[in-house]
């Protein structure tokens, strides 16, 4: 055979338990990057550092951060509440307005390209493509400030289309992302306060529907995806959200 392809074998070390990954890091996390950064049907390679790396940048950093940042901003500024404020057109500055249309664009395509990404066992491009609209989301809120726009009752109308435009994202996502994290999925949609499951959504139901919803509470702020540290001694407290 080719010398260069390195098999997994017990004698040569590099053997991963993935029973042992699932139990130290959840089932979820473990789905998410094989099926993420692996080709669906082709060939990968695994180590631990990949692994940790992955989760902590798509899981934590990006999907984490934009959850908890949007959640702990409807506490603050609308105690918790859905905000009842849609007025896009109200966003003064451009490069916010060409940020909130590239999210709503993101989050068209991904309505599209999700449902036929995973007919067609394309599950990697299905992630992708649902990953760029946390992406897009992400920059929205790094251009729109609305921890600023809640400090001036002026812009009451730009914070809470804010808020909304992330919490209709994170609706979507949780219900793209549900085949391969379910219960992350799960614990994101209770989170937002949503009726029902994310499974449960077809059709319509899993179409982009930016505006002010109907009244909801959403749940306490909490860590979905805490960062992953390789030298923390497995088993820890769990992480409090701060």
């Amino acid at each position: 055979g080719d010398d260069t392809q390195v098999k997994m074998s017990k004698s040569l070390g590099n053997v991963v338990d993935p029973v042992e990954l699932a139990a130290r890091f959840g089932t979820d996390a473990l789905r998410f990057y094989l099926i993420d950064s692996i080709p669906t049907g082709g060939d990968g390679e695994f180590s631990l550092e990949l692994f940790v790396d992955h989760c902590n940048t798509h899981l934590a950093n990006k999907l984490g951060n934009l959850a908890s940042r949007t959640v702990k901003l409807v506490h603050n500024g609308y105690a918790g509440a859905t905000p009842p404020e849609w007025a896009p057109e109200a966003f003064a500055d451009p490069a916010v307005r060409e940020a909130f249309a590239a999210l709503t664009a993101a989050a068209e395509a991904a309505a599209e390209e999700v449902p036929k990404a995973s007919e067609e066992i394309r599950l990697d491009d299905a992630l992708a493509s649902a990953w760029r609209v946390v992406e897009r989301a992400n920059e929205f809120v790094d251009r729109s400030r609305p921890w600023d726009l809640a400090k001036d009752p002026a812009r009451r109308a730009e914070f809470g289309t804010a808020l909304n435009a992330l919490l209709e994202t994170l609706r979507l996502v949780a219900t793209w992302a549900w085949p391969v994290i379910p219960g992350k999925s799960e614990e994101l949609w209770r989170l937002l306060g949503l009726p029902g499951t994310p499974a449960e959504q077809r059709g319509d139901a899993a179409r982009p529907a930016f505006g002010a919803p109907a009244a909801r509470t959403l749940g306490e702020p909490v860590i979905l995806f805490p960062r992953v540290d390789l030298k923390a001694p497995a088993g820890g407290p769990p992480a409090k959200a701060k």
